[in-house]
């Protein structure tokens, strides 16, 4: 996990907040617009419908009449009411998606800025692993090289030392050799 500076961490917070402002106030925009529909839609029937609670007619052919306006109007006032819903309903749902979208765009600068730190400090941490691992490479190497060079020498020392006395060995031994045979022609 990386660590982000403070400044860089509140400022993400403030766009964070801001964006969540921002969109609850679209919503917010839409459900006032649909209260203020309800409030006016309701104003309407009861303004129209006081004519109603006069009492009914009493000739059959006025009931008639009086139905069939009542019936009439009932679905052209569905069919306005929600011709309007929608309207605001889509309307605040595009404002909705405009602004996520500029707040996406803006987030998305942010996420940006945030990754490319992340990258800066991964790079600095891989740089300094790297040549933390290279100069051990090197220690060891170096003292690989050295103890080796070592042993080289002490086995040269070593070496050179037994064909010394080796060949003082066989020299005295010669000699040794020689006497004995040039002794008994002395003999005789």
């Amino acid at each position: 996990m990386f660590f982000l500076p403070p400044q860089q961490m509140a400022a993400f917070q403030k766009a964070k907040f801001q964006a969540w402002m921002s969109l609850t106030d679209k919503y917010m925009d839409g459900f006032q617009k649909l209260t203020q529909l309800n409030v006016q839609t309701i104003r309407t029937l009861i303004s129209e419908n006081e004519g109603v609670t006069r009492p009914a007619p009493e000739n059959a052919s006025d009931v008639n009449e009086w139905q069939s306006k009542l019936l009439t109007q009932v679905p052209e006032k569905a069919a306005s009411y929600s011709r309007h819903f929608f309207a605001i309903v889509s309307a605040t749902g595009e404002q909705v998606a405009r602004e996520a979208q500029s707040q996406f765009a803006s987030y998305g600068g942010h996420m940006n800025e945030i990754f490319k730190t992340a990258v800066d400090h991964a790079s600095e941490a891989s740089e300094k692993a790297a040549v933390a691992l290279e100069t051990n490479l090197k220690q060891a190497t170096t003292a690989s090289v050295e103890a080796t060079a070592n042993a080289a020498d002490s086995l040269a020392k070593e070496t050179q030392s037994n064909v010394s006395a080796a060949s003082n060995a066989m020299k005295t031994g010669g000699d040794t050799a020689m006497q004995s045979m040039n002794k008994p022609n002395q003999k005789h």
